[in-house]
């Protein structure tokens, strides 16, 4: 399928419309899904009618871009991932959506630990995705709220470095180095646990 649809963004990229409307119809699902992970991820939620307009906003992009796109060993899918990926982030951006929604924390900052894991579509991994949520919260219970906060963005949510600086007003060597001590405060946090 691969190949065909490499054939057909060629054929789209030469001005064909239909060929494109073909690559719509064979990736709709995949960018629909993964918009609808990054949702849920971000703010817990991931309503159909704002999938779908971000959807849109998505294809729309890729059609005004086409002319960019290169196959120089990246899927075409991994493109049009990334434009949705970007898509998302920029909505959450403009819609505000903070962290708060992300790994609840009572009136003192503490994270509740009696949160429910991410669903799990396995039934088989369902108790070690429980398991590990609760560990992973546990962890983030322990750690100051900037590196928190700084881990959920670059690991949690796939933000840039840079989109990171920019939402806590540091420099990106900054972010970089955060996230070094988080991930240290972190791993000995669960060698010790």
């Amino acid at each position: 399928m691969q190949t065909d649809i490499e054939t057909l963004v060629c054929r789209a990229q030469d001005g064909d419309a239909e060929a494109f409307g073909r690559v719509y119809a064979a990736t709709r699902g995949l960018v629909r899904g993964r918009i609808a992970i990054k949702l849920r991820r971000a703010t817990g939620r991931a309503p159909e009618d704002l999938v779908e307009d971000l959807a849109a906003d998505v294809f729309v992009s890729a059609w005004r871009s086409l002319g960019r796109y290169s196959n120089r060993g990246a899927k075409f899918e991994a493109w049009l991932t990334t434009i949705a990926n970007n898509r998302v982030l920029d909505h959450l951006k403009s819609h505000r959506t903070r962290f708060e929604f992300l790994v609840p924390e009572n009136e003192d900052g503490e994270i509740e630990l009696d949160q429910p894991a991410p669903e799990v579509h396995q039934p088989d991994s369902r108790a070690v995705a429980k398991d590990e949520w609760a560990r992973a919260l546990a962890v983030l219970g322990q750690l100051t709220p900037t590196q928190r906060e700084v881990l959920l963005r670059r690991y949690y949510l796939d933000q840039p470095v840079e989109d990171v600086a920019t939402a806590l007003g540091v420099k990106p060597e900054s972010i970089k180095s955060m996230s070094l001590r988080g991930v240290k405060s972190a791993r000995r946090l669960l060698d010790n646990a």
